[in-house]
């Protein structure tokens, strides 16, 4: 099942408890800076099953594909609620723009 919930992640919750989601997957484009994600995230996490994934578009002020040091900062503000952290630059992404990928620990 398929659930669109056409509002900002962090204004979503309300509904993910009413629902009493345990989800397999949870997607969300957010376009905020990277530690603004990892934060939201953690208030998302709690609707995500054991191991399900969670993908959420990230935005980088400036410009370039390398972002050294952003990747772990996430870890850090995520700690050892995910697994298997990483990201990645789909062709839809702008050069200030990567998807976070990570599994509920």
């Amino acid at each position: 099942q398929v659930v669109h919930i056409p509002k900002p992640a962090q204004n979503s919750l309300t509904e993910l408890a009413i629902m009493g989601c345990s989800a397999d997957l949870l997607v969300c484009d957010m376009n905020e800076p990277p530690k603004t994600v990892a934060r939201r995230a953690m208030a998302l996490l709690p609707f995500l099953s054991k191991g399900g994934k969670l993908i959420v578009t990230m935005k980088f002020p400036g410009t370039g594909r390398e972002h050294p040091g952003a990747l772990e900062g996430v870890k850090a503000v995520l700690g050892n609620q995910v697994k298997d952290v990483e990201w990645h630059w789909l062709m839809a992404n702008t050069l200030c723009e990567r998807c976070l990928v990570a599994a509920k620990a």
